[in-house]
């Protein structure tokens, strides 16, 4: 028998989300019982996405799982068929809360609360932007940032806050969309920052319009976006790492050749965004210049000293 149908023969409960191959069961090794075990059967990869569990194993995976479970005996032949990845509709998982209102008695929420206002996210940003958490499933430990366009639900951006879950980020399927714009204001410059955090701070200190483009890079579905809302001069604000810089150029590129208006700060500022102080954004928005073809030049030579 394979992986599946040994779990099975036992009585073992799992549950299969968006990716093909994988399923989550509750992990034998903490005694979990949210499903926060996530295994990719056919890879042998496995991870424990519970924040005090740090089980994760890249060799003899199943076999490891068969043990721990008292089930060493049984003799595994083949794998289960391959399936292919399908896409579903984004939703919000079943225990999103929202935020704002958690008080101290909540525990988890609350340490998920404090992680935001830590990070310099108001009480009023919370609300606004329907920050909430999720304690349980694919995105369990995570704070979750719905990613609304023009009223629509377009899908989520969940974050880590307890330092132990890998990826820091995980965003839900589908199509790429921007945050933080919700509504046309196209006499204004908008600022475009990688992420969601970065595009707050900026809100928040500069009184700005600002949004993020959830990455390094830009996608049609994005500008489009862009153009229907009508903004034409964009302000890029990159991370100051050569990752952040690479990603800047090649977004004012694609963006150029749209006929859009691109404006960057230099010299580059000093921290990411969401870790500057008030102060340190405001100097970066004096710096702020029109994207000639001899400052990328001066930025690619930049660059390459990284």
């Amino acid at each position: 028998m394979n992986f599946l149908q040994a779990l099975s023969s036992k009585g073992i409960r799992f549950t299969r989300r968006d990716k093909p191959n994988e399923i989550w069961m509750q992990c034998p090794f903490c005694g979990d019982t949210e499903y926060r075990l996530g295994l990719n059967y056919r890879k042998g990869l496995g991870q424990c996405f519970r924040g005090s569990c740090s089980w994760r194993s890249a060799n003899g995976t199943l076999s490891k799982i068969l043990r721990r479970l008292d089930m060493g005996d049984v003799q595994l032949a083949g794998l289960p068929e391959e399936e292919k990845a399908t896409v579903r509709a984004p939703e919000l998982p079943e225990d999103y809360t929202l935020l704002h209102d958690v008080t101290e008695d909540d525990d988890l929420l609350w340490e998920a609360k404090c992680y935001l206002t830590d990070r310099g996210v108001t009480i009023n940003q919370i609300r606004k932007y329907y920050l909430g958490a999720s304690l349980s499933g694919w995105y369990s430990y995570r704070i979750i940032i719905p990613v609304i366009f023009k009223g629509e639900f377009m899908g989520i951006v969940a974050r880590d806050w307890t330092g132990a879950g890998e990826p820091k980020y995980l965003n839900s399927t589908g199509m790429k969309s921007i945050w933080g714009l919700r509504k046309a204001d196209p006499d204004k410059q908008v600022i475009l920052a990688e992420g969601c955090f970065k595009a707050m701070a900026i809100k928040l200190h500069l009184k700005r319009p600002a949004a993020a483009i959830l990455g390094s890079s830009i996608t049609d579905g994005i500008i489009d976006q862009l153009r229907v809302l009508g903004h034409r001069d964009i302000i890029l604000w990159p991370d100051p790492d050569k990752a952040g810089i690479v990603g800047m150029l090649k977004v004012a590129a694609r963006l150029a050749e749209d006929q859009f208006s691109v404006t960057v700060p230099y010299p580059l500022p000093p921290a990411q965004a969401d870790e500057m102080t008030a102060t340190q954004l405001k100097e970066t928005e004096r710096n702020f210049r029109p994207l000639t073809w001899r400052l990328a030049q001066r930025l690619k030579i930049e660059v390459s000293q990284c």
